[in-house]
């Protein structure tokens, strides 16, 4: 996703900066939905015990996803910089999403 967003960075400044009042407005709370649809997915598969991971954690965590994303475009960082702060962020994620899946 980063990689598409970094080819098309024109375009996303002006989704996640400058798209109030236009009808790419809700772009990015669609974007959330979808990957929101797929971490219910990835829970339900994964989950070692037996609970199910609320509907506004996941809401929560994909919108805080691609808020990092909209910070990278806003205060344009670039490229190589956003791929290192990303692997940090994905260090860091992936040892929440053991903790609440019990793996």
């Amino acid at each position: 996703m980063l990689a598409f967003i970094y080819e098309h960075l024109d375009a996303f400044r002006l989704i996640f900066c400058r798209s109030e009042g236009t009808r790419w407005a809700a772009y990015l709370e669609h974007l959330i939905e979808i990957e929101e649809q797929a971490y219910r997915v990835y829970c339900d598969a994964l989950s070692k015990n037996g609970k199910r991971v609320e509907d506004m954690f996941l809401h929560v965590t994909a919108a805080t996803g691609f808020q990092y994303l909209v910070e990278f475009v806003s205060h344009d960082l670039h490229y190589e910089q956003a791929v290192a702060v990303m692997d940090r962020v994905k260090q860091y994620s992936m040892a929440g999403w053991h903790k609440i899946l019990g793996l």
